[in-house]
Parts: structure tokens; sequence; C-alpha cells
């Protein structure tokens, strides 16, 4: 299962890459979608933010890793297997309970 998680993830790194994204800065469990925008085909993802030392900057709050939104031309189709992923809003989570 270990080996199967590691392909899987090795092939989405490397897809990222072909898109022009650093993997490095996309978060495991971070939105990470593809969408039409004007006619053209593009990723959406969050990314960790980093300073100008390579180091993850904090939140605003200083409790989390800063993220910030980017959307880049889909250049290459994602891997078969592969599914879109975006957290529920705070008001999906309230509308289910």
């Amino acid at each position: 299962m270990a080996l199967e998680l590691d392909g899987r993830r090795k092939e989405l790194c490397d897809w990222l890459a072909a898109n022009n994204v650093d993997p490095r800065t996309v978060p495991f469990h971070g939105d990470l979608t593809t969408d039409t925008v004007d006619g053209r085909r593009v990723i959406r993802y969050e990314a960790l933010v980093f300073n100008a030392d390579g180091r993850i900057v904090p939140d605003e709050r200083g409790e989390a890793e800063a993220i910030e939104r980017r959307t880049v031309p889909l250049l290459v189709d994602p891997p078969d297997w592969w599914e879109p992923y975006e957290k529920p809003t705070r008001s999906t989570l309230l509308d289910a309970v």
C-alpha cells in the first residue's frame, strides 16, 4: 500500500512539475483542482509561502503555514487516477450540521 501511495505521489509531483508547479510548494491536503477560465484550462492550487531564506512563512495568526491560492495554465493532463480536491468551505460545513 505504501509503495502505491509513494508511486502515486511521485506521479502527481511529476505532473505538477510538467505544468510548471513546484510540487514542494503544494501542501498534501491543499486544494488542487482543474478549471476552465476564458476558454483555457488551468490548474488552481494552494501553495505554501516561502521567505527569501527558503523557510515557510507563518500565517497571520502564527498558528499554521501561510497559504496562497495560485492558478497556472494546464499544459499536461493529470494522471487518469487523479481526482480534484477542494476543502469544504465553512458555510458548506455549517449547512451539513
